[in-house]
């Protein structure tokens, strides 16, 4: 006896017919904004992952987020500029001039202006990314 062979064709799909995942962006809520501001305000700039995973935990009370969510909203703060020729990576916003590069001194634009600094010595302004800037001690006057 002769065994038939079934032919069939692979089903045919529509565009309708099929499903791609969507990734969509991360939008966090004004209360997980607040509180990854307080965090990074508070000179926490490049967590490590356990504090990563801390930080999302304490954001999804108010929402989904994820460890790539934190670990990338905290990258996006920093600004690259260029001191003394140097690649270097800054928080935006106030910066401890002191606290940072670890004694007294001044930061000049590569334009030739100082960059002001408070009475606290925090930066006045942000620095502009990708920017030139000379990091000079700052002469004490007798």
């Amino acid at each position: 006896m002769k065994s038939k062979q079934s032919t069939h064709a692979p089903p045919k799909y529509d565009q309708t017919d099929i499903t791609l995942p969507v990734r969509s962006r991360w939008t966090p809520k004004p209360e997980q904004i607040l509180i990854l501001e307080l965090i990074f305000n508070s000179g926490i700039v490049n967590p490590p992952k356990e504090e990563t995973i801390r930080i999302r935990k304490l954001l999804e009370k108010f929402g989904s987020v994820g460890d790539a969510n934190v670990f990338y909203w905290f990258q996006n703060q920093m600004v690259t500029v260029f001191i003394n020729g140097i690649a270097t990576e800054v928080g935006r916003g106030q910066v401890d001039l002191s606290a940072a590069f670890g004694g007294d001194f001044l930061l000049v634009h590569s334009s030739d202006t100082t960059v002001p600094v408070t009475e606290y010595g925090l930066l006045a302004e942000s620095l502009k990314h990708g920017e030139s800037y000379f990091l000079v001690p700052r002469h004490s006057q007798i």
